[in-house]
């Protein structure tokens, strides 16, 4: 198993915390870090995901109706 899939197995079998908690726990880490931090971890996202993860903020905004505003 490479890194990419047993990321994606650990993040399938966790069951220490729920979605909508992790969910805000990212956001938050997002919304206080420095410009420079987030740019890391728009890497990150767009290195697992193929999107920076102010975009998916966006998206998920989007998708629930609110303003779509990156914070």
């Amino acid at each position: 198993m490479n890194l990419y899939e047993l990321i994606l197995h650990e993040m399938c079998t966790d069951d220490s915390a729920s979605p909508e908690f992790i969910s805000e726990k990212l956001k938050a880490l997002y919304r206080q870090a420095r410009p420079e931090d987030k740019a890391v971890i728009d890497i990150l996202f767009i290195t697992l995901t193929g999107w920076g993860f102010a975009t998916l903020l966006a998206k998920e905004r989007a998708q629930s109706g609110e303003d779509a505003d990156v914070f």
